[in-house]
C-alpha cells in the first residue's frame, strides 16, 4: 500500500503540532499507521514509554492536498494509545476512502510526532487491494516497511492420537500430529517449497478459554522449539476466532532467529479480516477416519 515519505515540508508540518511548552530535551516519539477495512491503526513508540507512549492522544486526519496539513486538514477521529503485546497501540474508524495520517502533539516532556500517509478504503472495496498490498507472513517481514502481513491459508491434515484416541476437537484436550500445506514458509512450506512433513496441534483448557498451539517441525521427529508456530486461544471448540498471542517464523539462522507476530483483535474486525483474529475451521474425521482437518487464515501484526 502506498506510504508517502514526509521529508518535504516536514518541519512546517511538525511545528503545527508542537506547543510552546516543548523543549529541546523532549523525548523523541515515532508514530506509525496502517490501514484496515474501514479504519486505521498504529503504534506510539518512544524510549520514554510510560510518559510518551502510554495513554498518548493520537489524532487522525484526512489528507486533502498533496502533503499533510494538520492546520487545515479535517480531523476524523482520535484515540489514546493502550498497551498491546508490549507495544502501545491506537486505532480509529474512518468510514470512508481517502488518504489519512496521524499526529500526536508535543507535551512538556515528549516531542511531537507525525506518521506517514496511507490509503484507507471502506470494507466494500478493501478485500482485493488488501490481498495485494500486505506482504506474506514469514521470517523476514521486519526487514520491510509493513507492520501487517498476510497469512495465507494453512491446511493441516491430522492423524488420530493413538489406536483408541481419535483426533476430536470437542475433547477437553488433545494432541494430534499431521502434515502442513499451503501456508507461507515456514508454516506450511519447507526450504524446498514442498509441504512441511510434520506438524502438531495441541489444545487444553486455560481459564475461561481454550489454548491452541500449532507447531511445524523440520523433519519427521517432533521435538525442540519447532520451525514455526501459532500460539493463542479460542473461546470454545466451535468458535472460528483464533486469537494469536505469539506466532513465530524461524529463519535460516535457526531458533530463536526470525519474526514474531500477534493479532490485535481490533473492535469490529471479524476472523480472517485485517486487525481481527485468525479464522479457524476444524473438521473432525468421520466414520472410520479417526483423523481431522483444520484450516487457518488471516492477517498477523509484527511483534517488536
Amino acid at each position: 500500500m502506498p506510504k508517502l515519505a514526509l521529508f518535504a515540508g516536514a518541519l512546517v508540518v511538525v511545528c503545527c503540532l508542537v506547543p510552546a511548552v516543548a523543549t529541546a530535551k523532549s523525548a523523541p516519539t515515532k508514530l506509525t499507521i496502517e490501514p484496515f477495512p474501514g479504519g486505521v491503526s498504529g503504534y506510539v513508540k518512544s524510549p520514554s514509554t510510560k510518559t510518551c507512549s502510554s495513554d498518548r492522544k493520537v489524532v487522525v486526519y484526512q489528507q486533502l492536498g498533496e502533503a499533510p496539513d494538520p492546520g487545515s486538514d479535517p480531523r476524523i477521529a482520535s484515540d489514546l494509545a493502550e498497551v498491546s503485546e508490549s507495544n502501545y497501540m491506537w486505532t480509529a474508524k474512518t468510514g470512508k476512502t481517502g488518504q489519512f495520517y496521524a499526529g500526536a502533539a508535543a507535551t512538556k516532556s515528549c516531542a511531537a510526532a507525525l506518521s506517514g500517509s496511507v490509503e484507507s478504503q471502506t470494507p466494500a472495496f478493501e478485500l482485493q487491494s488488501t490481498q495485494a498490498s500486505y506482504p506474506p507472513c514469514g521470517p523476514y517481514v521486519s526487514e520491510g516497511t509493513s507492520e501487517i502481513c498476510r497469512f495465507g491459508q494453512l491446511y493441516m491434515s491430522l492423524d488420530q492420537e493413538g489406536p483408541f484416541s481419535p483426533c476430536r476437537f470437542g475433547s477437553g484436550s488433545g494432541n494430534c500430529a499431521g502434515t502442513g500445506h499451503d501456508a507461507p514458509f515456514p508454516w506450511g512450506v519447507n526450504f524446498l517449497g514442498g509441504p512441511q512433513v510434520r506438524t502438531q496441534l495441541y489444545w487444553k483448557p486455560e481459564d475461561a478459554v481454550r489454548s491452541l498451539t500449532m507447531v511445524t517441525y523440520w523433519g519427521y521427529s517432533p521435538g525442540g522449539n519447532g520451525a514455526a508456530h501459532l500460539g493463542g486461544h479460542i473461546p470454545n471448540s466451535s468458535s472460528d476466532r483464533y486469537t494469536i498471542t505469539d506466532a513465530y517464523a524461524q529463519n535460516e539462522a535457526g531458533y530463536p532467529n526470525g519474526d514474531h507476530f500477534y493479532t490485535p483483535d481490533l473492535p469490529g474486525q471479524a476472523p480472517g479480516e485485517v486487525g481481527g483474529p485468525l479464522k479457524l475451521n476444524f473438521e473432525n474425521g468421520s466414520g472410520t477416519d479417526f483423523g481431522a482437518q483444520s484450516w487457518v487464515s488471516g492477517y498477523l501484526y509484527l511483534r517488536h
